[in-house]
C-alpha cells in the first residue's frame, strides 16, 4: 500500500504496523487457556489481534522492531516468567515507551476524533508533545523534553479493604491491553498504554511532573526494577512500593 509514512513523511510503501506491538498479543495467546484475546476498551469480547494500520514504511517499521526486540527480549518475557524482577537498561528503553506513547496518540488523534473532541488547549499540547516524539524517534532532538515517559512494571494485589475493587482486578493488572488519552484538565493530561504487567505513561501535559518519582525512564541509563513509586496528579496523589 502506498502513502505517507506517519514517522518519516516519506511517500512510499507502507508496511502493517501494530499500535501495541504484537509480541504483547502473542504472549497472551499463548499463556492463555483459552487462546482468546481480550483488551481494556471491550473486556468482554474476544479478539483476535491488537490494532493495527498501514502508517509506516519498511525503515522505520524496523528502527521501531529493534526497540521492540530488546524490550520483550530484555524485560517483557523475564519479568513474566518471573525469571527476574530487575533489570538495567540504556537509550533503548526509552525510545521503546516514546514510540508506545507516540502510536496510541497517533491513534487517538487519527481514528478517534481527538482533535475534533477535546478542548483546545489540551489539542494544542497532544499536538506538541506528538511532535516532540516524533523528532526523538528519529534522531532530530536529544530527549521528550516535558513529555516524559514514565513506565511502571506491575504485580498482583495480594490483599486490599476497599470493598469497590473489581473482583478480577489481578487479572486485569497482569494480563490486559489498554490504551487510553486520560485527563482530569487540560493542564493534566496523559497517555495510558497497559503491555499486560507494564505501564507506560506518556506525559503530554503534567503539572507536577517532579512528584512522579520513580518510574522516569531516563534518556541514557538507569534500572527497572522493585521500589518505592509516588505520582501527583489534580485529581489525587499516592505511593506504592513494587
Amino acid at each position: 500500500m502506498e502513502g505517507v509514512c506517519r514517522l518519516c513523511d516519506r511517500e512510499t510503501a507502507l508496511e502493517e504496523s501494530h499500535v501495541i506491538p504484537s509480541f504483547v498479543y502473542k504472549w497472551l495467546k499463548d499463556s492463555s487457556w483459552t487462546g482468546a484475546l481480550r483488551c481494556g476498551l471491550h473486556p468482554n469480547k474476544r479478539v483476535q489481534d491488537g490494532y493495527k494500520f498501514y502508517w509506516l514504511c519498511g525503515r522505520c517499521e524496523d528502527r521501531l522492531n529493534t526497540w521492540e526486540t530488546t524490550f520483550a527480549n530484555l524485560v517483557f518475557y523475564p519479568f513474566n516468567k518471573e525469571e527476574t524482577n530487575t533489570v538495567s537498561y540504556d537509550a533503548w528503553l526509552l525510545k521503546f515507551c516514546t514510540s508506545i506513547s507516540w502510536r496510541v496518540l497517533t491513534l487517538f488523534i487519527e481514528e478517534d476524533n481527538f482533535y475534533q473532541n477535546a478542548p483546545e488547549p489540551m489539542r494544542n499540547a497532544a499536538k506538541r508533545a506528538h511532535m516532540v516524539w516524533k523528532e526523538f524517534l528519529l534522531d532530530e532532538c536529544p530527549h521528550p523534553e516535558r513529555h516524559e515517559q514514565h513506565l511502571l512494571p506491575l504485580d498482583l494485589i495480594e490483599s486490599y479493604t476497599s470493598p469497590d475493587i473489581p473482583t478480577n482486578i489481578n487479572r486485569y493488572i497482569l494480563r490486559s491491553v489498554d490504551i487510553e488519552v486520560a485527563w482530569s484538565s487540560p493542564k493534566n493530561v496523559f497517555v495510558y498504554s497497559k503491555l499486560g504487567r507494564f505501564l507506560i505513561v506518556g506525559f503530554i501535559n503534567v503539572e507536577r511532573r517532579k512528584e512522579w518519582g520513580g518510574t522516569k525512564v531516563h534518556v541514557q541509563r538507569g534500572v527497572l526494577g522493585p521500589r518505592y513509586y509516588t505520582g501527583s496528579s489534580a485529581a489525587n496523589r499516592g505511593a506504592v512500593k513494587l
